[in-house]
């Protein structure tokens, strides 16, 4: 049966299985699909310091980086679009400021 392929390890179980094994047993489909929320949170968290783009390392950037890809899972739609909306306005205008700061410096026109 599939359920013996999936426990033995000869399959991996497609999201429809998965769905149908929470109905049934009556656990939560989100721990069966994705493992128990602390463990996949800090499986998701565990890399080295995220270097910022004015080239700072640090625990206080990494741990906001950190909140903000763990929490937006928690967001509507409507909110989320708005978030990359604000993250693609804030790039432009990082991205303007270094070079319009480059140009300066090396005194191109």
């Amino acid at each position: 049966s599939t359920l013996v392929r999936i426990a033995s390890g000869k399959t991996e179980p497609k999201f429809s299985d998965i769905i149908q094994i929470a109905k049934i047993t009556g656990a939560d489909l989100n721990t069966l699909a994705y493992g128990y929320a602390l463990d996949v949170k800090e499986e998701a968290t565990e890399r080295k310091l995220i270097t910022s783009a004015d080239g700072y390392t640090d625990e206080e950037t990494t741990n906001a980086h950190n909140f903000i890809v763990w929490n937006i899972r928690t967001l509507e739609k409507q909110d989320i679009l708005a978030l990359a909306r604000q993250v693609s306005a804030l790039s432009s205008y990082t991205y303007s400021t270094k070079m319009f700061m480059k140009k300066a410096v090396s005194g191109e026109e």
